[in-house]
């Protein structure tokens, strides 16, 4: 069994797996370790080093928005709750996803547009948290350490204007002024 851990660790580490998962094990009579069923999820970063695995992805298998959201270079991965999230930076989000549960909701999501996001990806972003029926709230948080919150605040008013569910937005300026002005000129429903 030693071998047989051993075997799986190294497989793990050298295909660059996030999950690699082995459910049934069985021992033979004569003493070998047989996988009998494995699931094994790669890392999408690691991609690069190992071209010959693309030929072998099965976009069936895979979750539609997951897809989309790799399409469109957004980190995404979809979740049984109805309080959506999107925010940029995966600290952020997890922190955000911790306070949803904390009051007493369910994250629907997990989504990172990352700090040099356009309006685009924000879209996008919205688009594919919208597709889902439970969602109840969504919860917008960027924080305006990586960029100027003036020219988020633009790109974000045009993506809005699709909602038709609640919106919370936070949005966090450093060393510069709200810019409410321009919110309060958008007549966004928030």
């Amino acid at each position: 069994m030693l071998r047989f851990v051993r075997a799986l660790y190294n497989t793990y580490r050298n295909i660059d797996a996030t999950l690699l998962e082995i459910n049934p094990v069985f021992k033979t009579s004569d003493n070998n370790i047989l996988a009998v069923d494995c699931k094994m999820k790669l890392d999408n970063n690691a991609l690069f080093r190992h071209p010959e695995y693309a030929s072998m992805r099965d976009l069936h298998e895979e979750d539609p928005a997951e897809v989309e959201a790799s399409e469109n270079h957004l980190n995404y991965v979809k979740l049984d709750g109805n309080v959506g999230c999107m925010v940029n930076g995966a600290g952020l989000a997890m922190a955000t996803m911790d306070i949803i549960k904390l009051s007493g909701g369910e994250p629907a999501n997990f989504l990172d547009v990352g700090g040099s996001a356009n309006a685009q990806r924000v879209e996008q972003g919205f688009r594919i948290i919208l597709k889902m029926k439970t969602l109840r709230l969504f919860w917008l948080i960027f924080l305006a350490v990586l960029f100027v919150a003036t020219v988020w605040l633009r790109e974000l008013l045009m993506p809005i204007k699709i909602l038709e569910i609640y919106l919370f937005l936070s949005l966090f300026a450093y060393r510069e002024p709200m810019p409410e002005k321009r919110w309060n000129s958008s007549n966004s429903r928030v």
